[in-house]
């Protein structure tokens, strides 16, 4: 309810990665409408005592001036997120039983995504725009 504006964190530099992706991470998707991920540094195992066995980095995320989408569907959109990657299938696959086929198909269509797009294959305007024309279709 209420994020931080700006925040550092120390993880393994790994997830710290995976977290920056432009495309593939459902973490990415889920909060990337909301904020800025970046690697701003990296640490040598040299750099911590004892020395530990992985590579650690600081990972900033930084709350956006100017959001994707409000911050009020964050739950609704989050939860959208996690349907669409549901089990490793295709989007469409993934999201049939929350939306119809017709509707689906439609909206791939109209953003010229495949019936077989996966979900670690869009980026994170893709995602809402996906969301912004199902949720719409939705209400219709």
């Amino acid at each position: 309810q209420n994020p931080p504006q700006d925040c550092y964190l120390v993880v393994m530099s790994e997830l710290a990665y995976r977290l920056t992706l432009q495309r593939g991470s459902m973490f990415s998707a889920m909060y990337k409408p909301w904020f800025e991920f970046s690697i701003v540094h990296r640490f040598n195992p040299t750099d911590f005592t004892p020395t530990p066995n992985v590579f650690a980095a600081l990972f900033r995320f930084v709350k956006k001036t100017s959001p994707l989408l409000p911050f009020e569907q964050r739950l609704q959109y989050q939860k959208f997120i996690q349907k669409a990657f549901g089990n490793g299938q295709s989007i469409r696959n993934n999201l049939k039983h929350a939306f119809s086929v017709m509707k689906l198909d439609s909206a791939l269509q109209e953003l010229s995504m495949s019936k077989k797009t996966k979900p670690s294959q869009l980026n994170l305007k893709q995602w809402v725009s996906l969301y912004n024309v199902l949720q719409y279709r939705k209400l219709l």
